[in-house]
This record gives C-alpha cells, sequence and structure tokens, in this order.
C-alpha cells in the first residue's frame, strides 16, 4: 500500500514533506506507515486519495485504475452505506455480524456511526458485499467489484427457496385438479358401465 503512495509522491514530483505540509498528515505517521507499524486509518486513506484524485481502491492495490474516478460529493457516510448494502441484500445485523465474525453491537455501532472501521474492517465489509471501499465510504455511486460470493449465494438461495415453494404450490394445485378430473372420469366410465350391463 505504502508503495503506491511513494509512487503518486514520485509522479507528481512531491516530497513526503510537502505532502505533510499540505494534508496535516505527520511526517512520523508516514515513516510508521512505510515501516510497517501501522496502516493509515480509513479517515487517513480518504485524505490521501482526495490530495491525489485518486481511488481508496487504487491506494490499497485493488484497482489498476488511479484517475476518473466519478466521486459523488454526497453525505453518504461509511455508516448509511453498510446499512443500505445490508438491508439491500435482506441481511440482519445478527447473520451480517456471524458472517464476519463481529458481534452485533459492533454492527450496530458501525451503522450509528458510534465506531468507525479500520482499514482492515473496511476491507472485509468491502469483500463481503463485493463493492469497492471508496462505495462503501460514501466517495462514489460506482459499486466496484462484482458481486459477493457469500451474500451472491445467500440471495441465491433465497430466490431458489421462492421458486421452489411456487413450484410446490403449483404442483399441488395440478395434483388436485388432475384428482378431481380423474375421480370424475372413473364415476363416468363406472357410470357407463353399470348402464351397459
Amino acid at each position: 500500500m505504502y508503495e503506491r503512495f511513494s509512487q503518486l509522491l514520485l509522479e507528481r514530483g512531491l516530497t513526503a514533506y510537502k505532502f505533510s505540509q499540505a494534508t496535516g498528515i505527520s511526517q512520523s505517521t508516514l515513516s510508521e506507515w512505510k515501516s510497517g507499524k501501522i496502516v493509515p486509518k480509513v479517515d487517513k486513506l480518504q485524505i490521501i486519495a482526495d490530495f491525489f484524485c485518486v481511488s481508496v481502491d487504487y491506494l490499497l492495490g485493488d484497482s489498476q485504475v488511479d484517475t476518473n474516478m466519478v466521486f459523488s460529493m454526497n453525505d453518504n457516510s461509511f455508516a448509511s452505506q453498510l446499512l443500505l448494502l445490508r438491508k439491500s441484500m435482506n441481511v440482519t445485523q445478527d447473520q451480517l455480524a456471524g458472517l464476519l465474525g463481529f458481534s452485533k453491537s459492533q454492527i450496530s455501532n458501525y451503522e450509528q456511526s458510534i465506531r468507525e472501521p479500520s482499514f482492515h474492517v473496511l476491507k472485509k465489509f468491502a469483500d463481503l458485499f463485493g463493492v469497492s471501499t471508496d462505495f462503501l465510504l460514501g466517495r462514489t455511486e460506482l459499486r466496484g467489484p462484482a458481486a459477493s460470493p457469500v451474500l451472491g449465494s445467500m440471495a441465491l438461495d433465497k430466490t431458489l427457496n421462492k421458486y421452489v415453494t411456487e413450484f410446490e404450490q403449483l404442483n399441488t394445485k395440478l395434483l388436485n385438479n388432475f384428482k378431481g378430473e380423474l375421480k370424475e372420469i372413473i364415476q363416468e366410465m363406472l357410470k357407463n358401465k353399470n348402464e351397459g350391463l
């Protein structure tokens, strides 16, 4: 991740000192990041991405595209995006917590902006929902990566269960209709047989 940051500095002819002065991110933070002692928090990633006009996904190495990012300057925060995604997938806080190995209260705290996600947590959510980190942070309306295999399979299971139920209901209705028609045919045959004797 620091490699991308370093590459952006080089491409734009900047030093870490100039970047630090322009953004307010201390040089000691940058040094600790470079040495691997820390990973930038989400708010710092957003500052860096905004400064270089790139996506957070590009900084994280999840995208090869560093420009032409369509940013949405709306008030969508991580909390509102998380809530939107969770509800659109018909997943409860308990289910989401179970999928990620979190507690329900952690999910609730994220959705209420009581708690901000770490870099690793942000990546977990993005991977699970199959969206970009920029989408999760409300920086763009472009969802990004393909749908999540976990939640996609849950949605597929719900859809399949719906169709199986509908098929069973239709099958029962057709079977009952067939039984009724068959009963009428047998009764008619018996009636004709009895009349013929």
